[in-house]
């Protein structure tokens, strides 16, 4: 069955959907994981919400393109958004109606209630009780930008209030009985204004919860509200102004014009939600190595819910056949993404680090120009395994003393009582090509210090054995170097392949075993709870968390098979994700 098909009918279409080694993880967490856990009520609570300081005239300017959000969320009513989710059955098995009434009953959201209630109250405005829940039925644009840590922190909401008169409420009477206490109140008060087609904007500023602050305007029966003011505000000369950028920005949303649509190639659509991720917000930014892919999309129609990948000009079916990868990935993955390479870019970081410069310089004349990632629930989500394919005419051992150059040259860290600052190469011939692994001292490596043999005087805690492989004219990296070993294995036959689920020739970009993903799931949601550190929210987890998790065993394998022949004749061409269970 498929895993996101709420309907009986045949759309033709499904929904659903660390230097390198890191860039795919993203795929499943940041567009499973960004859908379930970052965009439900967080994105209009928490991520919405965030956190400012305590007046706009000292806010710490923030470097944020405003015209090209990292995701966006479009849809016609969205406080629907969480409930409408679980009518995914994948997710509906493991989040239940619990994940929807505790995001109805989220503290910033009711922090924010009791801070209007407080106000109408103390001022005896005219004002309903239910002006969140209200306004939160109306069409909506969500528009979110990633902060330096990576997340969804910054957003923008726009509201299309037109329907609220219906509810007998004018957000005319709102705002004026807004601006009556805007003067008079601590928490609510005037911040900077603009001009537009003749008429003056007043924005408001309003504090909440502990330092929470947020930046609203009304203008043309649209609603504007920013979850920090510095998104917005300049405050460089001591007065709050809208910066010019900013300007821009909300005056064509105020005017009704759809900006954001556009940076995601998108058109007009009557679907109920529509979801959208930008690439180089799934790729953490590493977009750069595979800019061929442009982004993720999940909507909502009368039939359920659907998915979509975007392509860049020139991607065809062909860029994502990547069938002699699959045969070097082990059997028992979890998770595998394929993606075309960018050569050019992994070319100009071979100049800037390498110290032959010569080493590997044509990259696209060696690689075949597709890589594939997999995570195993015997590894760790930082530790995939990734797999690229020298081309034909790549001629050894010439290219192993390339190959040991660029590993020695860039595999390392720093270790101050090591001579030379890092640990040797420790290399070796394989019957069919190379090894090549380096100790390397981190905090989040697979292994403790003391289990160094020999014991070994790391600066670091744990360390990772970093391990590089040529098998023939397969290429295999990872930080974990029993996972390399698995690879190894599965070349010299010695252990079933991926390559025998998937049928030669799919245009297959993610396989999914759900069953298979979940031991590394919850081993990830455990080891961010320590026991003596988190121990309540720990309990919690394991009472709540893990029983979810372990009902993904429950679902069978899926490919996620995109149309053959397709060509993409400019950039953002979307097509249809189909899902096919094994």
């Amino acid at each position: 069955m498929n895993p996101t098909d709420n309907s009986d009918k045949k759309t033709g279409r499904t929904w659903l959907s660390p230097r390198l080694a890191m860039v795919i993880s993203v795929l499943l967490v940041a567009a499973l994981a960004a859908t379930i856990a970052e965009w439900k009520w967080q994105l209009i609570s928490r991520h919405f919400f965030a956190t400012s300081q305590e007046s706009p005239i000292v806010l710490e300017k923030l470097s944020l393109d405003l015209e090209h959000p990292d995701a966006l969320i479009e849809s016609e009513v969205l406080a629907d958004l969480p409930k409408d989710l679980l009518t995914v059955p994948l997710l509906h098995d493991t989040l239940t109606e619990d994940f929807v009434f505790y995001y109805q009953a989220n503290a910033d959201r009711l922090g924010l209630a009791g801070s209007l209630r407080r106000i109408v109250y103390e001022h005896k405005l005219t004002v309903q009780d239910s002006l969140i829940a209200d306004l939160l039925s109306q069409p909506a644009q969500l528009a979110l930008w990633r902060s330096a840590d990576g997340k969804l922190t910054y957003s923008l909401l726009r509201i299309k209030t037109g329907l609220l008169a219906q509810a007998s409420l004018s957000m005319v009477n709102v705002m004026q009985s807004i601006a009556e206490a805007a003067g008079e109140d601590r928490q609510l008060t005037k911040s900077a204004d603009m001009m537009l087609n003749g008429e003056k904007i007043q924005f408001y500023s309003l504090r909440y919860l502990r330092g929470k602050n947020l930046l609203f305007a009304y203008h043309n029966g649209y609603l504007i509200a920013l979850s920090n003011p510095a998104m917005a505000i300049d405050s460089e000369n001591g007065e709050a102004e809208l910066s010019d950028s900013a300007l821009t920005l909300i005056g064509h949303l105020f005017n009704g014009d759809n900006l954001f649509t556009d940076h995601f190639g998108l058109t007009q659509s009557s679907v109920k939600h529509r979801v959208s991720l930008h690439a180089d917000h799934l790729m953490m930014g590493y977009q750069a190595f595979f800019p061929m892919l442009a982004g993720l999309r999940f909507e909502m129609d009368n039939t359920g819910w659907h998915s979509f990948l975007a392509v860049n000009n020139g991607t065809t079916n062909k860029n994502l056949n990547v069938d002699a990868l699959w045969r070097a990935m082990p059997a028992d993955a979890g998770m595998c993404v394929a993606l075309p390479l960018e050569t050019d870019n992994i070319e100009n970081i071979i100049r800037k680090v390498a110290s032959d410069k010569s080493e590997l310089d044509d990259i696209d004349s060696v690689l075949t120009g597709a890589a594939a990632l997999c995570w195993y629930g015997s590894s760790r989500m930082h530790t995939p395994l990734i797999a690229l394919e020298l081309a034909a005419n790549v001629q050894q051992p010439e290219t192993d003393n390339e190959l040991a150059g660029l590993f020695t040259d860039i595999i390392g860290s720093y270790e101050k009582k090591v001579e030379g600052g890092r640990f040797p190469v420790d290399s070796r011939d394989l019957a069919s090509g190379k090894l090549w692994q380096r100790i390397v001292g981190s905090k989040y490596g697979l292994y403790s210090a003391d289990q160094a043999e020999p014991p070994l005087d790391l600066a670091s805690q744990n360390f990772f054995r970093v391990s590089f492989a040529r098998h023939g004219s397969t290429l295999l990296f990872s930080l974990d170097d029993k996972l390399l070993q698995h690879a190894l294995d599965t070349l010299d036959k010695n252990y079933p392949a991926l390559s025998e689920k998937v049928p030669a020739g799919s245009t297959m970009p993610i396989y999914l075993s759900p069953g298979k993903l979940a031991p590394l799931l919850e081993l990830e949601s455990m080891d961010s709870l320590p026991a003596d550190q988190e121990a309540i929210f720990r309990n919690a987890a394991e009472k709540n968390l893990l029983p979810k998790i372990r009902a993904l065993q429950a679902y069978p394998d899926y490919l996620l098979l995109l149309p053959q022949g397709f060509h993409a004749d400019s950039d953002w061409k979307w097509q249809p994700l189909e899902w096919k269970p094994l």
